[in-house]
């Protein structure tokens, strides 16, 4: 219960730290994974702006806990993801 509780308890540094961000635009490539039943394509709508290469995808069977609910879904996702930079298809 404790690393749940201090999750919340970081919350307002995570902010400050975000808003750091504000002004400045994504240029790497980033992936946004989430649970069709936890927050769905929000992250990806919520990073649109801030991102230049954006993809987003969506684990149909899962909720807010992806890793733990579709671990194979995830994987396979990231591999994808990573492919171009690790040479491989």
């Amino acid at each position: 219960m404790t690393a749940g509780f201090n999750y919340y308890r970081a919350l307002p540094d995570d902010a400050r730290f975000v808003s750091t961000y504000a002004d400045k635009k994504f240029t790497m490539p980033i992936l946004t994974i989430a649970g069709r039943y936890g927050v769905s394509d929000n992250l990806f709508k919520a990073m649109r702006p801030k991102a230049d290469n954006l993809n987003g995808v969506i684990a149909e069977e899962s909720g807010h806990f992806v890793p733990e609910e579709s671990p194979a879904f995830l994987v396979e996702q990231i591999m994808n993801f990573l492919a171009p930079e690790l040479g491989s298809n």
